[in-house]
């Protein structure tokens, strides 16, 4: 797993986290599932096309 760039995070943040943040590409996998751990979720992704993979971290902020 390389490290992501303040750039590359920032254009990754910028679109939903729909693209590659790596190589752009929107060929992306991700596992089936989530983990949850200490109040935060984690969903592995994998780019097809560049063969990077990170993890988004999701946070809840409020309950509704």
């Amino acid at each position: 797993m390389s490290k992501l760039t303040e750039e590359q995070l920032v254009k990754y943040l910028a679109n939903d986290g729909e693209i590659c943040p790596f190589c752009s590409s929107k060929d992306i996998d991700t596992d089936d599932g989530f983990r949850v751990y200490e109040g935060r979720v984690e969903e592995e992704k994998l780019c097809v096309k560049c063969k990077e993979d990170w993890t988004d971290i999701y946070m809840r902020t409020t309950v509704k």
